[in-house]
């Protein structure tokens, strides 16, 4: 693998097709400057998953859920705990990799590959909005203590 995904991450940030937001771009820049090996981390993880460079469709909602616990792991580590940015980056970074051809994907049309992203994010947003929430009703309870 000879592309370097956080200069793919980086270069595409205000690319028209993604919509990112200012606060979000900015937040995506700080994120990957305050953990540098993050990306690096996420495509050696997926090559573990997956075998010969081909993503199997029923490997999306395992690469899916890998780069949000990553990024959610880190983002608590460095202090920038957002769920909405991270569920956002999440589907950035996925678009990235399918867009990047850094992995042969399944002769499937691409509107299925598309329609698995969105689910799987839909259900993993809700995993990680739980998970914020619970963790902002711990803290207001030991404030509280």
């Amino acid at each position: 693998m000879d592309l370097d995904f956080t200069k793919l991450i980086l270069i595409n940030l205000d690319n028209p097709l993604y919509t990112l937001s200012i606060n979000q771009i900015i937040w995506i820049q700080t994120f990957i400057a305050a953990s540098p090996n993050t990306m690096a981390n996420i495509i050696t993880d997926i090559n573990n998953i997956i075998s010969d460079n081909t993503i199997n469709i029923y490997d999306i909602p395992a690469i899916i859920k890998l780069i949000a616990d990553i990024y959610n792991n880190q983002a608590i580590k460095v202090e920038l705990i957002n769920s909405k940015n991270i569920i956002t980056f999440v589907k950035y970074s996925l678009h990235i990799l399918i867009e990047s051809n850094l992995f042969i994907l399944p002769d499937i049309e691409k509107k299925v590959i598309e329609y698995i992203i969105d689910k799987s994010i839909d259900l993993l947003s809700l995993k990680i909005e739980d998970l914020y929430e619970n963790k902002k009703l711990n803290f207001k309870k030991c404030i509280f203590c």
